[in-house]
Formats: structure tokens, C-alpha cells, sequence
């Protein structure tokens, strides 16, 4: 079975663009999280993956420099094809820290168990969630991905990431749509090594 390498750990945006492509192919691939964008080229460009997932810009913060820069390093890999995926951010907590059945937002005061001190995301994600973020009037702490926010979240933690990150590490949701563009966007692309014609 062909493998797709994308952007890890599993429950980011870029893992949802896989996910959304796959499911498209007629021989779906593996798919294989790697834990940065040159690693994921490199994965490319060695043949452990045929195919890649990478972001190539958002609608918000412009173009990817880690995409653009790896990519120029090695001509002979292409954009194939883009996925166009929405930045829907959510904000989860642990089961039983923090939900109320039937509200979708709460204020740090109503919890029933814990009492949330700190909030967890990727520099960019708090950035793009302020307005949510400010109000909560939680300590920052910045993570390496919003995916690993989720995995590795604690008791006493609020983290933004992707519905499927609540879903792959059995969070509880505390907010939903908390991003400040409701209609913000990220393009990946898919990349693959090119044929090299012969004379």
C-alpha cells in the first residue's frame, strides 16, 4: 500500500486535509504523520512516501515559509493537486472539567471540578482566537502544534485545535467556532516527486 505523509501528530488541520484527500483516491493510501514540514519533503523525496500533505498558505497569515523554503530546496517535487480546508477552531478541556450538557461556551468560574489556569495552543491559534482567549483571562502556553495541545492536555488546561483532535484524544468540547474568521482558510497541497522525461 502506497503511504501519504503529512504534517503530525495525528488531529491536525493538515490530518484532516489527508483524511478529505484519501477519501477521494480510488486505492485510499496510509497515511503517516511526521513531526515537521521538511520532514515530510524529505519523506517525499526519499520514496518512504509517495505522496505528501503540506500547507501552502492561510487565508489569514499568508504564505508558509517552511513549505516554500523546503519545497525550493528539491525542484523535483511538485504540487499536485491543493485542498482547500476551513479553520474551524475549538476549544476542549478534559472529560468532566469543565462541560455543562447543553452549553456550548462556559466561563472559567462555572466549572464543576477543576478550576482552568492555563490555555494551550499553537502561537498562531491563540493569535487567531483572541478574542475567545482574552476573555478567559487564562495563562498562555504556547504548544509545538495545536494537535499536541490536545493530546497532551492537562487537568488544569484549555486547548484549541480541530474537531478531530476532541475526537482521537476523548475531549470534552468547552467552545465551539472560537477563532476570530469565522471564515478563515488554509491551503495544502499535495506533493509528490515528478517524472523526469528522458531525451
Amino acid at each position: 500500500m502506497s503511504t501519504a505523509a503529512y504534517l503530525g501528530p495525528e488531529g491536525t488541520f493538515a490530518h484532516q486535509a489527508a483524511l478529505a484527500w484519501s477519501e477521494r483516491q480510488e486505492t485510499p493510501p496510509r497515511l503517516e504523520p511526521i513531526d515537521s514540514i521538511g520532514a515530510v519533503v524529505d519523506a517525499v523525496r526519499t520514496g518512504q512516501a509517495r505522496w505528501g500533505i503540506v500547507p501552502l498558505s492561510n487565508s489569514t497569515a499568508g504564505p508558509v515559509p517552511a513549505t516554500a523554503e523546503a519545497l525550493a530546496q528539491v525542484p523535483e517535487i511538485q504540487v499536485l493537486e491543493e485542498i482547500v480546508v476551513p479553520i474551524t477552531m475549538m476549544a476542549f478541556v478534559r472529560p468532566h472539567h469543565g462541560v455543562v450538557p447543553g452549553e456550548s461556551t462556559l466561563s472559567v468560574s462555572t466549572l464543576p471540578e477543576t478550576t482552568l489556569t492555563e490555555i494551550t495552543a499553537h502561537p498562531h491559534a491563540l493569535a487567531q482566537s483572541s478574542r475567545f482567549v482574552t476573555s478567559l483571562g487564562l495563562t498562555h502556553v504556547p504548544a509545538s502544534s495545536n494537535a499536541v495541545a490536545c493530546r497532551d492536555l492537562q487537568p488544569h488546561q484549555v486547548a484549541l485545535g480541530t474537531a478531530l483532535s476532541g475526537e482521537l484524544y476523548g475531549l470534552d468540547t468547552f467552545a465551539e467556532n472560537v477563532g476570530d474568521d469565522s471564515h478563515a482558510t488554509t491551503r495544502f497541497g499535495v506533493i509528490a516527486v515528478t517524472p523526469t522525461s528522458t531525451p
